[in-house]
């Protein structure tokens, strides 16, 4: 674990928005460290029907790469157990939902959605009572950004 991902988490644990971290934490990837951290901000506690809403256009191919050079770089004979590929693009915001309790609908928007599709989306649903709430979770570049609608 990355020491800026160790000191947020502990920060966050001190600050009592994080009581623990999830047991399968050591085999996150740096993105769902980061996914985990912005939505126990934007959460603040709450759970139940709150769904969330990834928007990303590439989000997992680079971990798909990593994860085959790792591969490749053991000999391709074997994966590794302690690597875990995130192949599917919701698998870092599901991680979250479970931790967090959550039981909202949860998706994905990649290829040229953006956050104004996002909001619209979650606005809607909360509107229409499909979620009391619904978590948008972004990434732009390197940063993660997380967002509630309630």
């Amino acid at each position: 674990m990355g020491e800026d991902f160790k000191a947020q988490t502990e920060v966050l644990i001190e600050q009592k928005i994080l009581s623990t971290l999830p047991k399968e934490y050591g085999r996150f990837t740096a993105d769902a460290r980061k996914i985990l951290c912005a939505l126990a901000k934007v959460l603040q506690g709450k759970k139940g029907n709150i769904g969330i809403i990834f928007v990303n256009d590439t989000y997992c191919v680079e971990d798909n790469f990593k994860y085959y050079k790792d591969f490749i770089t053991a000999g391709a004979k074997l994966g590794r157990a302690n690597l875990f590929v995130y192949t599917l693009p919701t698998t870092p915001v599901a991680e979250a939902a479970i931790y967090f309790g959550l039981t909202g609908p949860l998706f994905y928007l990649g290829g040229n959605a953006n956050i104004s599709l996002a909001r619209k989306m979650a606005v809607d649903m909360v509107k229409t009572r499909e979620a009391q709430g619904m978590a948008i979770v972004e990434k732009k570049n390197k940063t993660i950004y997380a967002y509630l609608v309630a």
